[in-house]
């Protein structure tokens, strides 16, 4: 097969009839590659994954495994081992990737900016620790509907990632309002921050965001069931740059009734609800 020397992103994602050997020979007809989508390719192995690294490992910048449902810890290890340059890695509903995978993640700034975990339901929080420890720069965590993710989580990475400005966390079962105050003390810089599902957040944990959240641009607080329109409003005005907020009803008994809405256009006539 002729090689394509110029080019630099490929995304195969969704082909799901590729095998092994395809997706492997289709990749390495280029070696400069930075950019590399292979989401929902379901029969992509591990080793064939090692091959492809070992051919791109030098430049590789962005890699998407998301739904590759035959990827375990064992080639996430070596992707960790070998691209020091990875700048993003997204491997959510990967279900067989377990700590393992991140036990070749051992160098102090790592240069990973972006990490999407979401449904890797094996991971502890281990992982989130070691991540807070040896990602520093990290600008974009997403870890929905992780079982392990914790309010110690959330403190650590409030903690260690100060550059951080996405962050989702929808549904952690294990997040609470608590988590949600150490985060936004140690991350003044979150543009994006999706915290539906919890639950408990109370008009003062809406305070506390406005209150530390300058930059926020995007809020997802929907499922709260604590939190009133007065909280709603406080919040409203502290975060000057809000430009979207999300807020959908748990069930019908609390939704907030139509002169709210009436109420929040006309005190930010730009912002989406």
């Amino acid at each position: 097969m002729d090689r394509s020397p110029n080019v630099y992103s490929l995304n195969i994602s969704c082909c799901n009839l590729l095998q092994d050997d395809q997706i492997t020979s289709l990749v390495l007809r280029s070696l400069n590659i930075q950019k590399l989508v292979l989401s929902g390719l379901n029969h992509l192995s591990d080793s064939g994954l090692k091959q492809i690294v070992d051919a791109l490992y030098k430049d590789l910048a962005v890699l998407k495994l998301d739904k590759c449902s035959k990827l375990t810890s064992e080639s996430i290890k070596y992707v960790f081992h070998k691209c020091k340059s990875l700048k993003e890695l997204s491997i959510m509903f990967c279900y067989n990737i377990t700590d393992d995978a991140f036990s070749t993640l051992n160098e102090s700034n790592y240069p990973l900016r972006c990490l999407y975990l979401g449904a890797c339901l094996q991971l502890t929080e281990h992982v989130i620790e070691k991540i807070a420890n040896f990602c520093p720069n990290l600008k974009t965590l997403s870890v929905p509907c992780m079982k392990s993710v914790n309010d110690v989580s959330l403190k650590l990475i409030g903690r260690q990632c100060p550059q951080l400005n996405h962050l989702n966390v929808a549904f952690c079962e294990k997040v609470t309002s608590l988590g949600i105050r150490h985060l936004v003390n140690g991350c003044a810089h979150i543009k994006h921050l999706d915290i539906s599902g919890i639950e408990d957040l109370t008009d003062y944990s809406l305070t506390l965001i406005g209150r530390s959240c300058f930059y926020l641009k995007c809020l997802d607080i929907s499922n709260g069931v604590y939190y009133s329109e007065d909280g709603i409003f406080d919040l409203v005005k502290k975060c000057k740059l809000l430009q979207t907020l999300k807020m959908r009803a748990k069930s019908p008994r609390h939704q907030f009734p139509p002169k709210f809405f009436t109420k929040l256009h006309e005190l930010r006539p730009h912002l989406s609800v």
